[in-house]
Parts: C-alpha cells; structure tokens; sequence
C-alpha cells in the first residue's frame, strides 16, 4: 500500500473540482491500495498523531509532504533584523527540522519505503508576504528546508521527490498554493516515475 502523509499537498480535495484531488489521481494510477492520512493544514508535529491513527507496515511505501504550514507561520516573527541563529525565525525553524527528523526516523524504524516530498515555491506567493518578509528571505527558508529535506533522506535512506521541480507554472496552483488538478497529476507522475526506478 502506498501511505500519503502531511499536509494539503497531498490531501488538496478541498482545492479542485470534486474527483480530482491528489488521492484520487493516486488510485487512478496505483489502483486502490493508496491510503490517504494526510490532512490540509497539518503541521510537522502532526503527522505524529496522523502515524498514531494509520501506522504503515514494511511493505508499505510512505510518501511524506509536509512543512510548508510551518513555514507559512513563521513570517510573523520576523521583525527586520538578520536571520541569525538567535533569530526567532531561524529558532522556530531549528525546532521544526528537530521534529521532522524525529518523524522520518520513526518511518524508518516500521521498515517501510519512505519518500519525502521537498516544498515548492507557488508562482504567486508574495501577496502572502507582501508587507511581511523580503520574498529573497523567503526564498532563502525554503532552499533551506528542502537542503534539510535532501540531508535527511540521505541518512534515512529514503527518496525525496523533487515537486519543487515540478510544480514552476502559475497552472499548478490552485488558490495560490495549493495543488491544483494539473499540478496534481504532475506529482503523481513524479512519484510513480521514482517508484519505478526503485522498483528496478
């Protein structure tokens, strides 16, 4: 079975026409041995409580997005000064990598595949911003997160699929950063192309 945990990414139904969401486009293609656990506006630490309620088995294949609502939350602290290690940005986000690295460690240890979905940067994403933090700093966070994504999988023996390289027209996007039924299907191709591969 092929287990979607996280955020909206992969759980977007309410963000496209009904019958079209991530979960759907994921049985189309994989048939119906994909579950979906993953729930819009999930956080890192909830992805715990989402392992509590569906832990997945070693045959599985785990297939984590999530970080990205983290991220949304931690404009607020910026207050103008460099992003240092004693910033309250760059802290925030130190505890939310602690915590994602717990999670994916406790992926490994049921024995299961795990693939970890790196973040994408949405077309229109300033106006969320706009008034908020530079989006240069904005863009910092995320190459930041997704190197952490990188370093990670690497020491958990995991994939990471690369919907950053993916998702890069305005057309992906549905209300400005989620999935929409286009980029939907371009992270199912992604997945089940990498699939693939480890599958030899």
């Amino acid at each position: 079975m092929i287990c979607l945990y996280g955020d909206s990414i992969l759980d977007n139904g309410p963000y496209v026409s009904y019958g079209n969401a991530v979960i759907n486009q994921m049985r189309q293609a994989f048939g119906n041995e994909v579950a979906l656990v993953a729930r819009d506006g999930a956080v890192v630490s909830h992805v715990f409580g989402q392992i509590d309620r569906h832990p997945p088995v070693p045959s599985d294949v785990v297939v984590l997005s999530v970080g990205g609502n983290d991220l949304l939350q931690y404009p607020s602290l910026y207050d103008g000064r460099p992003l240092d290690a004693t910033h309250p940005v760059m802290q925030a986000i130190q505890r939310m990598h602690g915590d994602y690295r717990r999670l994916v460690g406790q992926f490994e240890s049921f024995g299961s595949r795990v693939v970890l979905c790196n973040l994408y940067t949405p077309v229109e994403l300033q106006g969320y911003f706009a008034g908020v933090m530079p989006m240069t700093l904005v863009h910092e966070l995320i190459a930041y997160h997704n190197q952490v994504v990188a370093d990670v999988a690497k020491a958990h023996n995991a994939q990471v699929l690369d919907i950053a390289a993916l998702f890069t027209d305005v057309e992906d996007f549905s209300h400005v950063i989620e999935p929409s039924e286009r980029g939907g299907l371009k992270l199912v191709n992604g997945l089940r192309q990498l699939l693939t591969v480890l599958h030899g």
